[in-house]
């Protein structure tokens, strides 16, 4: 079982605008790798916890070849914590306070005990109790913790194999679950179960995906604990997501991995979904993982896992309920299984946690915070403290955007936290890089094939260092260093003024 986590795929509202780290294009990134995991275990399910006493967000997981639960702290180091190993089959989780004490416990089914099972957190990580919930379970297949009644207490629901069974069991307001109450029995087995309240009349509805024919049946809440079923949307799916990517409200998405196709149904105001309109044929072998607006520009996208072809990709929403062809996101992921979006390091950018049955062991890979956003590196050199917003991963003093579009490196006999020049072998002298500007022209290294790049590169002049105006960049200012960079050289014109001020600007968006 390996763990691999991958840095930022969204910026939220209170960060950059941004996107995905990668599209067709080399990123910076630093890895770190993380002991304690390793081996043929395969991850079965993997979600979100508090289990520690900080804030942030860690990662519960289980092995069902394995039989394994653990979690793992993503902010102090990525430790990770084996919480036990005799979990028969472990099949599904969720994470909920299932003691009143203000901790997330861990409720595990386990597929050959046929239970639930609780492990009672006592606030620090550390899981010293646990207990069964309910016994005599066929193996739960998708598992939540979600408060169905409105009573304020998180409940559990689930879908079970071969007994096709929908059920949900009541928390108490003595402590504890009430036994299981089967809602519905499916046509045939069930792979996934999602809760939304569709209607937003407080009372969260249930949608569940079956194997065959591969569609999501609907199941309205009618309060007191009551459910019907309400609508089936869908055939051939493999999986769906619920999310907005029009600004109108929740849109039900559906993939068939099989035939590539990907449908988009949109939901009323009563909880009702349209006929799908098909987005896409060009899907095969990928799973919807999940909607997230990847480029900031409000809309949720669509975020595919292939098991196949190693990779993970995306798919833009337009804004008007379309999504265009998917591309490339540039990790090093070997068979990802899993992922999990949470933001762990609490710098307001959701995280992806992979989770892969090959390849490497567990990886944080942080770096370019991509976004749709612009810099001056003037004459002075780039100074971190002075453009906090363009981010730098591993604290070298450089932001992460300046070294990865000019190829600089911190400067080592400096006083301040200047940006130094690429080294020799780039084809410019190394040194402080307002050494290497002048009243009669600028030199800088840039990357080849910048608007794939998604990278814009301006020269500006001024002679006040307050109006500043373009200037045209000839063809030939321009000499190739190697396959990525060239160096670019600008002269001031002879016979024009001498006392002028030049700039680079550096404009970033994705292509």
């Amino acid at each position: 079982m390996n763990l691999q986590l991958f840095g930022v795929l969204m910026v939220s509202t209170l960060g950059l605008t941004a996107g995905p780290f990668g599209l067709d294009r080399e990123v910076p990134l630093e890895a770190r790798a993380v002991d304690g995991l390793g081996g043929d275990m395969l991850v079965t399910a993997i979600c979100r916890g508090l289990i520690n006493a900080d804030t942030n967000p860690d990662a519960v997981f289980t092995s069902s070849s394995g039989d394994t639960l653990g979690w793992v702290d993503l902010f102090n180091g990525g430790t990770c914590s084996m919480i036990a190993d005799d979990v028969a089959g472990a099949s599904s989780l969720c994470v909920t306070d299932a003691d009143g004490d203000g901790d997330h416990d861990i409720v595990v089914a386990s597929r050959w005990e046929r239970n639930l099972q609780v492990f009672y957190n006592n606030g620090a990580g550390g899981f010293d109790s646990r207990g069964v919930i309910q016994s005599g379970l066929d193996a739960v297949v998708s598992l939540s913790a979600y408060d169905l009644d409105g009573d304020f207490r998180e409940d559990l629901v689930g879908v079970t194999d071969h007994d096709r069974e929908l059920f949900w069991m009541p928390r108490l307001a003595s402590g504890g679950f009430g036994e299981k109450q089967v809602i519905g029995v499916l046509d045939s087995a069930p792979v996934q179960l999602e809760v939304r309240d569709l209607d937003q009349d407080g009372l969260p509805e249930l949608l569940v995906l079956d194997v065959q024919p591969g569609r999501v049946s609907v199941w309205k809440n009618q309060g007191a604990g009551q459910w019907v079923l309400n609508q089936t949307c869908g055939r051939g799916w493999s999986r769906f997501l619920l999310g907005d990517i029009d600004g109108g409200g929740d849109e039900l998405l559906g993939v068939s991995s099989m035939t590539g196709n990907i449908s988009v149904l949109s939901c009323d105001q009563a909880g009702q979904f349209s006929e799908p309109v098909h987005q896409s044929g060009s899907c095969v072998g990928f799973e919807l993982e999940a909607l997230v607006d990847c480029d900031g520009d409000g809309y949720a996208d669509a975020l595919l896992r292939s098991f196949a072809g190693d990779s993970f990709e995306w798919m833009k929403s337009t804004g008007d309920g379309r999504l265009e062809p998917h591309r490339k996101l540039m990790l090093s992921v070997d068979g990802p299984t899993h992922s999990l979006l949470t933001d762990w390091n609490d710098d307001q950018m959701t995280d992806l946690v992979v989770a892969s049955q090959h390849g490497k062991p567990f990886i944080y890979h942080e770096g370019l915070a991509a976004g749709s956003y612009a810099f001056w590196m003037d004459d002075y050199g780039l100074d971190s403290r002075e453009h906090p917003e363009s981010g730098d991963a591993n604290g070298d003093g450089v932001t992460n955007l300046s070294a990865y579009a000019f190829g600089l490196h911190p400067s080592s006999d400096h006083a301040l936290p200047y940006a130094a020049m690429g080294a020799a072998h780039l084809g410019l002298p190394s040194g402080v890089y307002d050494q290497m500007t002048s009243d009669t022209g600028i030199v800088f290294v840039r990357r080849k094939n910048a608007t794939r790049n998604g990278l814009g590169y301006s020269l500006w002049k001024s002679v006040d260092m307050q109006g500043w105006t373009p200037v045209e960049l000839p063809v030939s200012s321009a000499q190739s260093i190697d396959s990525t960079w060239e160096r670019v050289e600008y002269l001031e014109p002879s016979g024009e003024q001498r006392a002028v001020f030049y700039r680079v600007k550096l404009d970033y968006s994705h292509p």
